[in-house]
């Protein structure tokens, strides 16, 4: 508990690790799915959010919640993860959504990302119906990371980064960039989650 390592001046990490379904060798169907990133892209950006500096997956490969499938190829959760790491960093900016349906993450981020942006925003939308990210104003760049399952069904085992399907080329990640958005309303997709890059 936060709470009890702030009174006593505890400085340790807790490490979250086999949690909520991700335990006991996962769900098929449900933990390797594209459905699954809801879950865990809200545990990424909650636990950002409590301090926590480490999310380690208990199983990396071969199980039906490793980040690969039995014949190493990326599940959904490998690409958030890639995206994640590739964008947010440990610089956590208090946001909040004011739809019960729509979670919001803001990090500072990373000085890896191509846009050489300031903030990211992971962005998870549940709502049935497609949504608008307002960005404020003084935004002069923005870029749209959106994760859509492959087919259409959130129960996919794959999934589309800005409408392009994820896959590995040649054993090799795929480009995962980013797409230019003008003006600082961005729309998303129903049942949706991704990122959002803006300076």
């Amino acid at each position: 508990d936060k709470t009890i390592c702030d009174k006593n001046n505890v400085k340790n990490n807790v490490i979250a690790g086999e949690i909520a379904e991700h335990n006991n060798g996962g769900i098929s169907g449900i933990t390797n799915t594209y459905g699954d990133g809801f879950w865990y892209l809200d545990a990424l950006g909650t636990i950002s959010n409590l301090g926590q500096s480490v999310f380690a997956r208990q199983t990396f490969a071969k199980s039906n919640y490793g980040l690969l499938d039995n014949n190493y190829n990326p599940n959904c959760d490998y690409y958030t993860a890639v995206l994640f790491n590739k964008l947010m960093n440990n610089k956590v900016i208090g946001i909040k959504s004011n739809d019960v349906n729509t979670r919001v993450y803001a990090h500072c981020l990373t000085n890896e990302n191509e846009n050489g942006g300031n903030i990211g925003i992971a962005y998870i939308n549940l709502n049935l119906e497609e949504i608008t990210i307002n960005l404020g104003n003084n935004i002069n760049n923005v870029l749209l990371y959106e994760l859509t399952p492959n087919d259409g069904n959130i129960e996919s085992v794959s999934m589309k980064l800005n409408g392009i399907e994820l896959k590995l080329n040649n054993g090799k990640l795929p480009d995962m960039n980013g797409k230019v958005i003008d003006g600082n309303n961005v729309v998303v997709s129903k049942q949706s989650y991704g990122f959002v890059v803006a300076n």
